[in-house]
């Protein structure tokens, strides 16, 4: 499962990289959010295996879904010479997440 979540992950980056702009990059942050907290619930409640494996598989996308908003937004935001204090707190923080 964890396989296949990180090869979700991986095309959903491929794609997203392609694209030239993320737009309504907060919206798209929420709505993930909002889907993880359903998948969570899912995964939660699981009674087979097939829910089970589409919660979790799920996860791969919902992290690159995040991520790659989340550092656009702070390469915006964030002044060059004080990325390199912010990206790694913002790595971590995805992290524990």
């Amino acid at each position: 499962m964890s396989s296949f979540s990180a090869l979700l992950g991986i095309i959903i980056a491929l794609y997203l990289a392609r694209k030239k702009q993320l737009e309504k990059l907060i919206t798209l942050i929420t709505l993930t959010l909002l889907l993880a907290g359903i998948l969570l619930i899912g995964f939660g409640f699981a009674d087979s295996l097939i829910i089970l494996t589409l919660s979790w598989v799920g996860f791969g996308a919902i992290e690159v879904f995040i991520t790659i908003p989340l550092q656009t937004i702070a390469q915006e935001a964030v002044p060059d010479e004080l990325r390199g204090k912010i990206f790694p707190f913002l790595n971590l923080s995805m992290t524990v997440f």
